[in-house]
Formats: C-alpha cells, structure tokens, sequence
C-alpha cells in the first residue's frame, strides 16, 4: 500500500467523521491532534498530492481540505514562493541598520533558511549570531540540534557579550570539557549549577559541591549520573525535597493538585535510576498515609491538608536515625 492510500485510509476512518461538523470547535480534540500529527509529518509535495485527492472526493469534510491546505501554507516551499528578493538582498537589509528593514529581512531569512544549501545556511547563521537578540537565540536553537564547530568562537563570544541561556546549553552540550571547567561559574549563572554538575560530574578532577544543590535539583544530578554511592543520603534529601512543596498560586479546581509535587516524580525517577527500591516505598507509603488522613471535603482545604501531612511525616525522615529504614516505621498522625 503506498504512502498516500495508508494516510487516506487512516483520514476516512478516523478524519472523515469527526471533521464533519458545522463548527470546527466541535470536532473531538483528541481526533484532532491524531489527525494533525500524520498531516504535519508530510513534506510540501505529500501535502500537495493530498489536498488534490481530498478536494477530488466529494465526501471529504470542508475542515480536514481546510487543515492540509493551512498546513501546505506554512511549508518552506509555500513561504518562498511569496518571497521576491534573494537571500544576498535580505542580509545586506538585515545588516544595514539604517535600512528600516531589518525586521523583515530577519523574518524572510528564517523562512528562507530551510530551503538554503548548507554554504548558505552557514552564512544566515553567522549573521544573525552578529545580529541582534532574538536572531542570536534563533541561531543557537538551530546550533544546538545541529552543531557545526565552525561556529564555536562566534557562539562563545555572543554568548560572552550577551549571556543568552540558549548560547550557553550550545556551549554545554558541544563544547570541550575544557572551556566548560574554565567557565562554569557563568555557565551555571545562566543555565544552573545543576546542569553544570550533570556535564562534569564524571570528570576527573571536577567536584561536586552538593550544598549548592537544591533537593530536586539533587535528584536529577545524582539520578542522571547515575551515583549510586550517595543512596545513604537519600532519606534526608527525601525529607528536604517535601518540605520544600509550596503551594501553587492557582484557583483549585476539582482533583487537582494545589502544590507542585514534579520534585516528588523526579525523585522517584532518580530513585529509579540508582536501584532504591526502599525510598520509592518509602515516598509512596508517605503519599498514600497523607491520602488517608486528608478527608476535608472542601478540595482546596484537603489538598492543603495533604501536603501538611507529608511535610509533617518528612519530619521523620532522618538519614542517621537506621530505624527509620523500612516503609512501616510512620508514626500515625
């Protein structure tokens, strides 16, 4: 089965129903992204042979022919097909900032870049890492999925005068061991020290200062480095992590939480990663105790409960204290 009959055969089933609707706001949106990821995975050409086939069948539904066609617009090939002025054109406005154009030029060049052969590509890049704010950070997302180390000294000194975080995780994730040991204090400053810790951290030489750790932040390094050496330390960056659950400044509505408890699954991932089976048991046995005694019936009332019942059993959890080491030593609240 071609490519083409496969994608129409899944629209018909799936597409065809839901998008026949009067309102676009009507059509199911869990259907919606199914159909909006296979559209959105095809190339300009796919697109075009699509749309034709579509606008062919007298049963196909307005809004689907209106989805591809939306979608062909915003192809590179679509957008260059609007552009009357080349790519020298464009730099030479974008670089002259007297021309009153620079804003449009930078615009045309990023639609334009996709199109581009790499010599020319190199050169946009260039650019705009000698241009303003937002082409630099353009640039480094571009740099930072696909590197070139051509470009290591203009992205060090952009990076230098400018301390944009984008530039920094480029440095990070391509850049020598070297020059990341001899400015890791700025590198932390815009991307944090944790990320720094998670580069260097099996470098001969490098230490880890865990004071500087945050307990989520102490988790995802550990976790991510994999050190199983510091499990004997888990108990107490356990207990520091729920204490340090805040609550959200959000209106409560329905079963959602009320405090922010992503520290608690990056502690289980980390967990996870270093075999500790007894401080997932532990964590989860502290969740579930906190569940049973949360009964207020009011949903803001009891998520507040439920937090201030495990900050009060984390107030157990001491890493020198051996009798707290198996998941039934919970004093009952």
């Amino acid at each position: 089965m071609k490519k083409l009959d496969k994608i129409l055969e899944f629209l018909r089933i799936k597409g065809y129903p839901a998008f026949s609707t009067s309102e676009y706001r009507d059509i199911p949106t869990a259907i919606r992204r199914q159909v909006e990821a296979v559209i959105g995975s095809l190339t300009h050409d796919d697109l075009i042979d699509l749309v034709t086939t579509l606008e062919e069948d007298p049963e196909a539904p307005y809004y689907l022919i209106d989805e591809v066609r939306w979608y062909i617009s915003r192809t590179p090939e679509a957008k260059a097909k609007h552009h009357t002025e080349s790519v020298k054109q464009l730099l030479g406005w974008y670089t002259d900032k007297q021309s009153k154009r620079v804003s449009y030029a930078a615009k045309q060049l990023k639609d334009l870049f996709p199109l581009q052969s790499p010599a020319v590509q190199k050169t946009i890049l260039k650019t705009f890492l000698h241009g303003g704010k937002k082409e630099a950070e353009w640039a480094g997302r571009k740099l930072r999925n696909h590197w070139n180390p051509a470009f290591e000294r203009d992205v060090l000194e952009k990076w230098r005068e400018t301390r944009l975080a984008i530039l920094a995780s480029v440095i990070l994730r391509h850049f020598s061991d070297s020059i990341i040991v001899q400015e890791q204090e700025d590198l932390a400053q815009d991307i944090g020290y944790a990320t720094i810790c998670v580069r260097l951290g099996n470098l001969k030489g490098f230490t880890i200062d865990e004071n500087r750790l945050g307990a989520a932040d102490w988790f995802y390094v550990m976790g991510k480095l994999g050190r199983e050496d510091v499990v004997s330390k888990i108990d107490g960056r356990l207990r520091e992590c729920i204490l340090s659950l805040e609550p959200l400044d959000i209106p409560c509505s329905g079963d959602s939480d009320v405090f922010d408890i992503r520290p608690l699954g990056l502690a289980i991932w980390a967990m996870k990663k270093l075999h500790h089976t007894e401080g997932i048991l532990r964590l989860l046995d502290i969740w579930e105790h906190a569940i049973r005694y949360s009964t207020a019936e009011d949903d803001e009332f009891r998520h507040y409960s439920l937090l201030f019942s495990m900050q009060c059993q984390a107030e157990n959890l001491e890493e020198e204290d051996p009798s707290l080491n198996t998941i039934n030593s919970f004093i009952d609240l």
